[in-house]
This record gives C-alpha cells, sequence and structure tokens, in this order.
C-alpha cells in the first residue's frame, strides 16, 4: 500500500493504491492516507489465480469516503484485490 501526494503545484492530487480482500459480507479497507474529499476515481483489479472462478464472480465497491472503502465479492470466498484511488 502506499501514495504519492503531488502538492499544491499539481492542485493538491493525491494517487493511493493498495490491496484488501473483497467478501461477500463487505471488507472495510483504509487508504493509506485520508482525502481532503471523496476520491474521483477507484479501480479494483481481481488477484485471484484461480481462472475457474475468476470469471464467475465480480468484485464492486460501496461506501466510498475520504477515509475508507467497503468491497463486495459475489462469493462466499474471500477475493484477492488491488486497487488504485486518485482525488485530492
Amino acid at each position: 500500500n502506499g501514495y504519492v501526494s503531488f502538492g499544491k503545484n499539481f492542485g493538491g492530487l493525491i494517487i493511493q493504491w493498495g490491496y484488501g480482500f473483497a467478501t461477500n459480507s463487505g471488507n472495510l479497507v483504509s487508504f493509506p492516507i485520508s482525502f481532503l474529499t471523496m476520491p474521483a476515481s477507484l479501480a479494483i483489479a481481481i488477484l485471484d489465480t484461480n481462472t475457474d472462478q475468476t470469471n464467475n464472480y465480480r468484485v464492486s465497491y460501496n461506501s466510498l469516503t475520504n477515509n475508507d472503502v467497503i468491497f463486495y465479492a459475489t462469493t462466499t470466498a474471500s477475493i484477492y484485490i488491488k486497487f488504485i484511488a486518485i482525488g485530492k
């Protein structure tokens, strides 16, 4: 997990990334640092190596805030994911 803050010269742009798990009931993942406002963009990638499973479920998010996000999976298994968030 990590982040880059570009400061005032770039309008306060912050890029953060990390790893976590998505679950059927939701898993709260905190950003490395807080954004000043809610992130403008969030992308998720599935890291699970079982190709049969990756074709049969989806990963999504809900409750996106400036501090954290909840990741969900459409399976009962925990799905290993990585994310990148962009904001101020």
